[in-house]
């Protein structure tokens, strides 16, 4: 019965993505083929008009959010050591741990937007080229901040190792964390990895219907295939790999 049940989840969802797609069809016919490939070239367009002030942005909020928050945890970190309270003392590393991880986030966030700004804006004049060395710059200031967030982390906690230039720096990372932070990122990874597995076949379809409707090429579709593929296999390699190592 539970078997019948799987196969009919199955054949529902394919049902969904059929009427999505059909509709999709039906919605592109309705608005019109060329209204929306127009819709999309003025969007880049736009961005490459742009694209020398959107690099500028993008500087800017790298300098504000990493200083801001680099300040804002050396702050609290100083308040930490005064305290004695056990209690106070607890939220005042979880408010530390938040700043430093939410800089993190927000920096890693801004380098791929600066990369992803270089592939639709660049052109060949000279406010291309000074809006390409921004966002090189960006990406430099922000691995740089990046450095000086963990050293700031080491600093605060020495048990932390690493060298974070360095090739193997997750593996030393890791290995200096405590069982409870291991749990804290092995947790976090798995619900990444599931939210990755639903992902990627929605990316997919859509980077067919993008082909199909607005003649994109097959670069986005060869790309999201070999990362899902990578994906799969590594994570049976990984997990077998620990299944051996467990029966030794």
């Amino acid at each position: 019965m539970k078997r019948w049940k799987s196969y009919a989840k199955m054949l529902l969802c394919m049902a969904v993505g059929a009427v999505l797609g059909f509709s999709a069809n039906m919605a592109v016919r309705g608005v019109g083929k060329r209204n929306l490939t127009d819709f999309v070239r003025g969007i880049q367009g736009w961005i490459q008009d742009q694209y020398l002030p959107l690099s500028v942005c993008l500087g800017i909020l790298v300098l504000v959010v990493n200083v801001s928050g680099l300040l804002c945890a050396r702050s609290l970190f100083k308040r930490e050591q005064q305290v004695e309270e056990d209690e106070a003392l607890e939220k005042l590393e979880q408010k530390v741990e938040l700043c430093q991880g939410s800089i993190m986030t927000v920096t890693t966030v801004l380098v791929i937007l600066a990369l992803m700004l270089i592939g639709i804006g660049i052109t060949e004049n000279r406010r291309g080229l000074y809006g390409t060395l921004i966002c090189f710059v960006v990406v430099l200031a922000a691995v740089i901040f990046q450095t000086v967030v963990i050293h700031q982390m080491q600093k605060q906690d020495p048990r932390l190792k690493g060298d974070p230039n360095g090739l193997h720096f997750q593996r030393d990372w890791m290995n200096s964390c405590d069982e409870a932070e291991k749990m804290k990122v092995y947790e976090a990874t798995y619900k990444s990895y599931l939210l990755v597995c639903n992902l990627f076949p929605i990316i997919m379809v859509l980077a067919l219907l993008a082909k199909f409707i607005w003649n994109t090429g097959s670069g986005a579709i060869f790309l999201i295939g070999l990362l899902w593929m990578i994906q799969v296999v590594s994570m049976r390699i990984y997990s077998r790999g620990r299944n051996v190592a467990g029966n030794l």
